[in-house]
Order: structure tokens, then C-alpha cells, then sequence
């Protein structure tokens, strides 16, 4: 650069510092003093001073550039009310699905997700809810003896072999041998009923409940009724039936009211029933009065400990579990239930591991009855810091049930946790995690972690395209790539977790009403900057601060509750201010396009991006003021702890910092494009 192009060049720098500072002293002090903070070097000041005094009149085009007005607020008010649709004034989130992992965070909880959460990985964060979201709950069984099949037939020889199998629970057997016979013999209800029961063991309950109709039809006995309420309020509990639970309920009630002399298996599958209708302290008298006929079955024990647990009586449930392993220390049922309670009720994974594993164990049908097993060893593990362990046994799952998302989700945590932890299995991570996007896109999670490896391995381009995708999945599109935004990748990576309710932000608040000259908040004198780009560029950036911003509010739940951690809710408004900042600041690049050329004269370049940057002060301040009140509602900080913050913060430094930096910025700029 020549030296006639340096004086120059420093000349649009002063020049445009100088307009800056006077519009503002004259419309808005507080923010023109911000300004001179911002640069305190004499000489700079100086010079700008002396440039300033003859710019009183700014000449655009034909027309006298007005400066803007005291009584016309250029700031978005600090409401969190006032830029809100009436829904989102009382507090109601915009939810919007984006696919299965996109955190979506619902007001005030994290989601894991704004909505979540689309946080991410529930099983994780928290197993106790994980019983709802994937089907994983601490497993009861009904009692299946193989002594309630009682012949009333007189003993036909032919059968005694499959009556013997049955007794040894050895059930597809004696369903042959049942199925056997009644091919000659159709009429025998007592064979009926044997394979009906043999079918409900074996899990089989619409064959089962088939079969027990036939015997009914041929006999009404108080046996065959007992095996249709087994049947129903399994079959119920499966299908999530209530209708045929409360059926199995009354079967089980007019049993008992029918019966001179009661029986604990009775009392026991009533209690079951109860307990699957969220019964659950009438579910405990049912089981206590099942342990005063018999007190030696382990069963009762065991699903007495669940009803304890599903109360949230955690020390009766301890004592019921350990007397019922006393009685059968390897019932797989009480050592995979004890496990998981260990797990959500005491925090002690490293003592659920190994009943979990010896349930299992001793009992590998456990895994068809009750496939979650895999998932609870595998993160029993993981929780244990025993993390190949946990691999092996998630992926033994798998084998097992490839398409199991809760499995894959648990493995995909375990590679994370190796790949940071001890830096191997990368390739497997790779690999694993570019499958699981390739079936998911949607699922950030997985995206997120597969960013920070290639950022972290050397490749970071990949890193920015996994991110630059995530636009286009929520049909956004932007042309420019969030790279060209130079913040840091990592803080990209955390920040998209919450880009599903930036965009529900954005619908709300189009980036094209900056350009709307008929808005009351858009009170500078000269038209807005035109760009192709700079609209798609702002979109894109101010993504960051927002996600940035509602992760600091998800972090810091104190932040948003009363007036005496106003000091915290200041910091949110650092976070929020600093990333706006950097995303405008770095979107003014593209509009060094519209700075004329050289030959124009210092006078018109510098008035140009005089404009240029006091539309970007202005986008700045009205997009803080906007997602702070949108954030202040989806998170319901009360609007009172919102304007207690407000009072002492000083928003005017916003714009100019915005302003400063961005004519530092353009002329910057403007010297790398001009040769």
C-alpha cells in the first residue's frame, strides 16, 4: 500500500469515528460517551475532535441527514414483554420438532433440552426418567407357579409327561404335548387350561387368552378365571390396556370373595393388578396379607419392593429386596430390580453392576422377558467409570436388538466418554457416530460430538460442515457458512444445541424487519444498507448468541429465579452482549462492499460507512433487547428481576461497541479488497 493510500485509508477511519461521535452526542450521549471509552488514544481523539467540529451538517445526497431523535427510543425496550407475541407474554413456549435429538427446551427447565431437547440423552442425565421416555422400568412378574394347574379330569396317561413338564417350567414342551392332545381330545378343559398357562409363561398372551376362552366355554371354574385375570393384566400392562387390567382387578376381587379359605397367590396377583392400576398402597396390604398366608415366596418379597419403591419408601424396598434374594439368591427378577433401584435410588452404580450382571446371568431368558437389562448394565457400567465393560455389554444388546435407540444413544455416550477420557477407539467413534447421523440427522447429539472429534483430530472444515448442515435440516439455508463467523468452533458446537428455538426466535422476529423503514424503532436518518448477503450473514451469526445465551440460563438455573441473584442474571447479559457483538461486528465485513471507491473522496467513504455502521448499532441493540426478552420468557425469568437487572446495566455500550469496532472492521476490510 502505497503511503497516499495509508493517510487515506487512517482518514476514513477518523473521519468515521468522528460522524459516529457526533450523531450520537447529539442523540444519544450515553452511547457517545460509550464510544469515547472505547478509544482513549489522545492522538485518535484528537484528530476526531478536530474533524468533528465541521461536521454538524452530514450531506446525503440531496438530502440533510437528520440525526436521531432523544425523544425516539433507538434501543428495544428492556421488557421482556414487549417484542413477545400475547402466547409467549403468559409464559408459553413455541415447541417446534425438528427431528428426534434437537434439544427443545420447555419455559424454565432444561431440555436436555429449550423444549428436550432436545437436552439430549435422557437415559444419561437422568435414569429415573428414562423409565418413561424409553420403556426402561423396574421389571414385575405376576406369579406363575406351575402348581395352580390342577386336572379335576381323571389322569389320562397320555398327558402325564406334558403335566410333568409344566411342572419343571418347561413350557414349550408341555405346549406341544398339550397342543398334542387336544388334536384327539378338543373337549378336555383342564387341557385347555395347562396350555393356555403354558403359553402366558411363555409370554404368548394373545395364543394364551385364546385358549383359555376354549376352556372356559367348556367349563366355568374358578382356576380357568384365575388364569384369564393373569393373562389380562400382563396382557394389559403390555398394551397398555386399562380396560383389561380393571377386568383382571374384578376377577381377581370376586375370587377372593368367592373363596372360604384364601390363598396367597390370589391376594398376590390382586395385588399385582392394583398395582399396575397405580394403586399402590392398596397394591402393599394386598402383598402383606400374601406374606401372612406364606412367607416363603420369594415373589411376593420382590414385587412388595417395588410397590415400596414406586412410593418412594426406599428402605422398606431394601429390606424386601434382600429378603427375597434370602430366599432365592439368584431370582433374576429381585437382582435386576434391586440393581436398578441401587442405581436411581442411591446413586451406587458400582453396587448395581453386579447384580444387574449376575441377574442376567443366571437367568439369559431375562433378556427376551425383559430386554432393557442391556441398557441398565451398559450405563451401570458406565456410571462405574468402567467404560469398555459398558461397551461390551451395550453392544451385546445390540447384537441383539440392533435397532434399539436406547442403546445406541448409551453406546454413543461410552464413546464419547473413551474418546475424552483416554483418547482411543477413535476411528470406532468415527465410524459409529457418521452411521448413527447418516440414519439420524436430526439427532445434534451425536452430530455435536462427531464436530468436537474433527475439530480436535485435524480436521476442522468437517467440523464446520456437520454444523453448517444443521441449518438446511430446519429448512433455513443460509448461504453463508457459520465459519465465516470467527467465533470459536467449540462455542459454535455448544451453541446450535439450541438452534430449533432460534429459529422459532426468528419466525417471530424476521431479520428483515431491521430494513423496515416505517417501524417505529427504526429511527436513523439514512436508508438501511443493501446487501444480498449481509440479512443471510445476520441470520446465521446472531444463532451464536442466542444458543450461547440460553446456555448460560440452562446452566445457571439461579439466574433466573429471584431479585438477589440479579448479579448472575447481569453475567447472562455479558454472554448474550459479547457474542451480539462479535456476530454483528463480524457480519460488517460483507458490507465494505457498498463503501465507495477511493476516487469518491474521503468525505463520501467515510460518510458511507458512517451509515453502514450505525444500522449495524442500531440491529445490535434491537436484537439484544429481543432475545433477552425472548429468552426472559421461554426460561420465566419474571419481569421484574428483568428490569431490576436492567437498571444498573449499561445496554448503551452495546451499540457502541458495535459501531466502533465495525468501522475498524470495514476499514480493515476495505484495505484487503482493494489492491
Amino acid at each position: 500500500m502505497s503511503l497516499t493510500e495509508e493517510v487515506l485509508s487512517g482518514s476514513v477511519l477518523i473521519y468515521s469515528i468522528a460522524m459516529a461521535t457526533r450523531i450520537l452526542s447529539l442523540s444519544n450521549p450515553k452511547m457517545a460517551a460509550a464510544m469515547q471509552r472505547t478509544f482513549p488514544d489522545k492522538d485518535a481523539g484528537g484528530k476526531a475532535a478536530r474533524h468533528s467540529s465541521n461536521l454538524a451538517s452530514i450531506k446525503t445526497g440531496s438530502e440533510s441527514c437528520a440525526v436521531m431523535h432523544a425523544s425516539s427510543p433507538a434501543v428495544a425496550p428492556s421488557s421482556p414483554h414487549s417484542c413477545l407475541s400475547r402466547a409467549e407474554r403468559h409464559g408459553e413456549s413455541t415447541s417446534i420438532h425438528l427431528g428426534l435429538s434437537f434439544a427443545r427446551n420447555t419455559a424454565g427447565r432444561s431440555p436436555s433440552t429449550p423444549g428436550s431437547g432436545c437436552g439430549f440423552n435422557l437415559e444419561e442425565a437422568h435414569p429415573d426418567l428414562a423409565k418413561r421416555h424409553l420403556g426402561i422400568g423396574v421389571p414385575s412378574s405376576l406369579s406363575r407357579p406351575s402348581w395352580l394347574i390342577r386336572s379335576s379330569e381323571s389322569t389320562n396317561d397320555r398327558l402325564s409327561d406334558a403335566w410333568a413338564m409344566l411342572a419343571e417350567g418347561r413350557y414349550e414342551g408341555a405346549s406341544a404335548a398339550f397342543r398334542a392332545f387336544l388334536e384327539d381330545q378338543p373337549e378336555s378343559a383342564a387341557a385347555w387350561q395347562a396350555l393356555a398357562w403354558s403359553h402366558y409363561c411363555l409370554r404368548r398372551f394373545d395364543e394364551a387368552l385364546s385358549e383359555l376362552n376354549r376352556a372356559l366355554k367348556l367349563r366355568d371354574e374358578q382356576q380357568a378365571l384365575s388364569i384369564r385375570a393373569c393373562i389380562l393384566t400382563e396382557k394389559g400392562i403390555i398394551d397398555g390396556n386399562k380396560a383389561a387390567v380393571i377386568e383382571a382387578l374384578r376377577l381377581f376381587e370376586r375370587l377372593l370373595a368367592s373363596t372360604k379359605v384364601q390363598t396367597w397367590h390370589i391376594l398376590f396377583n390382586l395385588g399385582n393388578a392394583l398395582g399396575a392400576l397405580g394403586r399402590h398402597q392398596d397394591a402393599i396390604a394386598r402383598y402383606k396379607q400374601a406374606i401372612e398366608l406364606e412367607a416363603s415366596k420369594p415373589e411376593i418379597w420382590k414385587n412388595l419392593a417395588t410397590a415400596y419403591h414406586l412410593i418412594g419408601n426406599h428402605h422398606d424396598e431394601m429390606e424386601c429386596f434382600d429378603r427375597a434374594l434370602e430366599l432365592d439368591p439368584l431370582k433374576p427378577e429381585a437382582l435386576a430390580s434391586k440393581g436398578v433401584s441401587m442405581m436411581i435410588d442411591f446413586g451406587k452404580p458400582e453396587e448395581a453392576a453386579p447384580l444387574l450382571e449376575a441377574a442376567l446371568r443366571s437367568s439369559p431368558e431375562l433378556a427376551i422377558r425383559w430386554p432393557p437389562i442391556w441398557y441398565w448394565l451398559g450405563l451401570a457400567y458406565k456410571q462405574s467409570s468402567s467404560l469398555k465393560r459398558a461397551l461390551a455389554w451395550v453392544q451385546d444388546g445390540l447384537n441383539h436388538q440392533p435397532g434399539n435407540r436406547g442403546l445406541r444413544r448409551l453406546k454413543s455416550g461410552i464413546l464419547d466418554d473413551i474418546v475424552t477420557q483416554c483418547g482411543d477407539l477413535v476411528e470406532d467413534a468415527r465410524r459409529f457416530w457418521r452411521l448413527e447421523i447418516a440414519d439420524q440427522p436430526s439427532d445434534y447429539t451425536t452430530r455435536s460430538r462427531l464436530a468436537r472429534l474433527e475439530a480436535e483430530k485435524g480436521d476442522p472444515s468437517a467440523a464446520w460442515n456437520l454444523l453448517d448442515e444443521c441449518f438446511g435440516l430446519l429448512k433455513m439455508h443460509p448461504a453463508t457458512s457459520l465459519k465465516a463467523s470467527r467465533f470459536d468452533l467449540l462455542e459454535c458446537i455448544a451453541a446450535l444445541k439450541f438452534l430449533p428455538q432460534y429459529l422459532a426466535y426468528r419466525e417471530s422476529h424476521p431479520i428483515s424487519d431491521n430494513w423496515n423503514r416505517e417501524d417505529p424503532l427504526y429511527d436513523l436518518p439514512s436508508a438501511p444498507p443493501h446487501s444480498n448477503d449481509i440479512a443471510d450473514a445476520l441470520v446465521t451469526f446472531l444463532s451464536i448468541p442466542f444458543g450461547l445465551g440460553s446456555q448460560y440460563l440452562e446452566e445457571h438455573s439461579s439466574a433466573r429465579e429471584a431479585k438477589e441473584n440479579l448479579a448472575k442474571l447481569a453475567r447472562f447479559f455479558d454472554a448474550l452482549r459479547v457474542a451480539m457483538e462479535h456476530a454483528v461486528v463480524e457480519s460488517s465485513r460483507i458490507l465494505a462492499a457498498v463503501v465507495p471507491q477511493q476516487d469518491r473522496g474521503v468525505d463520501a467513504i467515510a460518510g458511507r460507512v458512517t451509515e453502514v455502521v450505525m444500522f449495524l448499532g442500531l440491529v445490535s441493540l434491537r436484537e439484544f433487547g429481543r432475545q433477552r426478552g425472548w429468552m426472559a420468557s421461554q426460561f420465566r425469568i419474571s419481569h421484574d428481576s428483568l428490569t431490576g437487572a436492567m437498571e444498573t446495566y449499561d445496554e448503551a455500550q452495546i451499540g457502541a461497541n458495535v459501531i466502533s469496532k465495525s468501522i475498524i472492521t470495514i476499514n480493515e476490510e476495505i484495505k484487503v479488497r482493494r489492491p
